[in-house]
């Protein structure tokens, strides 16, 4: 939930799209999506999903989840999400992002729905890591969001990020 609203957010921040609220829904839907298929992993291939997740506990070497998945599972989250997009038949944009939001250096089909969810992703996962402050992305700033806006979007989610956590204990742990 904290990479869809930091999305919207970045969204909203945006130059071009600043009075677009069908711009920044798309990007909170995107959001949303773009790790379904972590979610149909976990779903569906437990054991393995678990033990990709022990290995970037374990490992010292900094593996990325989908390099986990991929050497326990042969596929990654993104592989699957774009599967499962073009099952349901989501629009591209959907597509797009669920397949490459990690990829920074995208730049085909949808690339700035893709770009914005990627970074509200890793400011999530800053978050969680309990970072102060997150790396400013110069693929932002190809787009018009300088360091300082980049900078407010990420105090923003921080503020939200204890209400996130505490509703997340709700459902998972009652």
């Amino acid at each position: 939930m904290l990479a869809a609203e930091g999305a919207g957010m970045l969204a909203s921040e945006l130059p071009e799209h600043v009075n677009s609220l069908e711009f920044v829904q798309t990007a909170q839907t995107a959001g949303v999506l773009h790790n379904l298929g972590l979610l149909w992993l976990a779903d569906n291939l437990p054991i393995e999903t678990d033990k990709a997740f022990q290995m970037i506990t374990d490992d010292s070497s900094s593996l990325s989840v989908s390099d986990a998945l991929r050497l326990q599972t042969g596929t990654d989250y993104c592989e699957v999400g774009g599967w499962i997009a073009r099952q349901l038949e989501l629009p591209e944009i959907f597509i797009a992002t669920m397949e490459h939001h990690p990829n920074h250096d995208y730049k085909e089909s949808s690339w700035e729905i893709a770009l914005l969810v990627g970074c509200a992703a890793n400011m999530a996962s800053a978050l969680l890591k309990q970072a102060v402050k997150v790396e400013t992305n110069p693929h932002l700033e190809t787009l018009g969001l300088d360091s300082s806006s980049q900078d407010l979007v990420y105090q923003k989610l921080s503020r939200n990020f204890e209400k996130t956590t505490e509703l997340a204990k709700t459902l998972f742990e009652g």
